[in-house]
């Protein structure tokens, strides 16, 4: 055991914030009214080996001619790294460079920080208004929320020489969430509060443990020191327990009938006609005095680029899934800019 000298308690914030005032630096997010448009998504969701595939359209504000040269580019590290693309397919265009399926960090850091997926030379010209059509075929991570914003460039020359430079507007977002709900997740905090309760998170999630949805909603019965109690479960569901006597595990048990043809609880122990599923333990009080609490404070967000989701998200998820006590991001030396928007965030949660 351990003695925490920083403890952030997250509360009540909801919506993401904007960056704090006079700051250059503000989250990245797909162009409204981009002229890549998906026409067709296929709802991906956590895996290791299911492929999806995507159709986009692109709409060039103005006239190409024939050999104009167009990159299609991953967001950041993380989701050129975690996304594997099998395949990608541009319409009345050459492709000439391609992102291997399978990478490793050599060939990541070799290519940064440009992430491009696909090169391609289009072979008749694009008038306006005339879409290019583009085909992938991806697995996405295994965790949810960490979305491709592709983005489209267009080689220029400038002074001689071959650049490469984004298209105003032309974004568009590969989402991931969760696949269907596999595991009842308990998450409580390893001591009672100051008002003497014990704040406790019951949550629906994925094989891979992202916070998914039952359906239809689970009615399921909890045990906490002898008395027992019914509640409906759908998604996150967050309960007070009373302070314990001494050392205690909430319990979950989950009748089989509750469960739809969708819905799985791979982490219970088959009791007939239910599954039994266990929380960790809780202490009225810890040897010595001291305070135990569940935290993190080294992980990375999207400022980095080695993380691929926004701190909103991840403190959020730390607060509403994982149920820790106290959080903080450990992004790589940001700019002023980019700390300054990282304070805003973390004061409005705690």
């Amino acid at each position: 055991m351990y003695t925490l000298t920083l403890l952030l308690t997250l509360s009540c914030i909801s919506t993401p914030c904007p960056a704090e005032p006079g700051s250059s630096w503000t989250p990245y997010r797909p162009a409204e009214n981009s002229t890549l448009q998906i026409v067709k998504d296929p709802d991906a969701f956590s895996t290791r080996n299911q492929k999806f595939t995507w159709e986009l359209h692109w709409t060039p504000q103005e006239q190409l001619i024939p050999g104009t040269e167009i990159e299609l580019r991953s967001a950041n590290l993380r989701t050129f790294y975690e996304w594997q693309y099998s395949r990608i397919d541009m319409e009345g265009a050459d492709i000439t460079i391609r992102r291997p399926i399978q990478i490793n960090s050599d060939y990541v850091f070799s290519v940064a920080p440009d992430w491009i997926l696909a090169r391609a030379k289009l072979q008749y010209g694009l008038d306006p208004d005339q879409v290019l059509r583009i085909r992938l075929i991806a697995i996405p991570p295994q965790f949810t929320e960490v979305d491709d914003v592709l983005s489209l460039w267009i080689g220029k020359k400038e002074k001689g020489k071959k650049v490469f430079k984004p298209i105003p507007r032309a974004t568009a977002t590969l989402h991931v969430g969760p696949g269907p709900a596999e595991r009842l997740g308990i998450y409580a905090h390893p001591m009672p509060g100051l008002n003497r309760k014990v704040r406790t998170v019951i949550a629906a999630e994925d094989r891979f443990g992202n916070p998914g949805r039952f359906d239809p909603p689970i009615d399921l019965q909890l045990e906490w020191e002898g008395k027992i109690r019914t509640v409906t479960v759908e998604a996150t569901r967050v309960i007070d327990l009373d302070e314990p006597k001494g050392i205690a595990r909430l319990k979950a048990i989950v009748p089989v009938r509750s469960l739809g043809t969708k819905n799985n609880i791979t982490n219970g122990l088959r009791q007939a006609e239910s599954y039994l599923v266990t929380g960790n333990p809780v202490w009225a009080r810890s040897p010595h005095g001291k305070t135990a609490a569940f935290g993190e404070f080294h992980w990375h967000t999207e400022l980095s680029g080695d993380g691929g989701c926004p701190l909103t998200l991840g403190l959020r998820s730390a607060r509403d899934h994982l149920n820790m006590n106290y959080c903080f991001p450990s992004d790589h030396t940001p700019s002023p800019e980019k700390w300054a928007y990282t304070v805003k965030i973390v004061n409005q949660f705690n």
